[in-house]
């Protein structure tokens, strides 16, 4: 456990945050007061949830803006709704091939 981080005041303020397990912050809590060593899971647990917390907190500040991971912005979307109305205008003026034209005697002798 590093001294210089204090994983009592991480686990109090995701607590407060309501952020996490609830269970496992108050064990974490109660293993740091007893003075018994912490697991090297809760560890991680700990310092991954107290990083979510800070992340949260700085974007709602202002600070950090959140990219968004999968959804496009609306120019993208005007430029795939653009092409695929282009391609759409493109098959319509595209003159399919006409059949040759039949002879006049074929046309008066051709069965209907």
């Amino acid at each position: 456990m590093d001294s210089d981080v204090d994983y009592s005041t991480m686990a109090t303020d995701l607590l407060n945050a309501g952020m996490g397990d609830a269970g496992r912050l108050q064990f974490i809590q109660e293993c740091l007061h007893s003075n018994k060593p912490l697991y090297n899971t809760d560890e991680k647990y700990l310092r991954q949830k107290y990083q979510e917390l800070e992340d949260r907190l700085e974007i709602l500040s202002g600070g950090k803006r959140k990219k968004p991971k999968a959804m496009l912005s609306e120019d993208v979307l005007d430029d795939i709704v653009d092409r695929a109305l282009s391609k759409e205008r493109q098959t319509a003026k595209t003159v399919l091939p006409q059949r040759p034209k039949k002879s006049l005697l074929r046309r008066l002798f051709a069965r209907k």
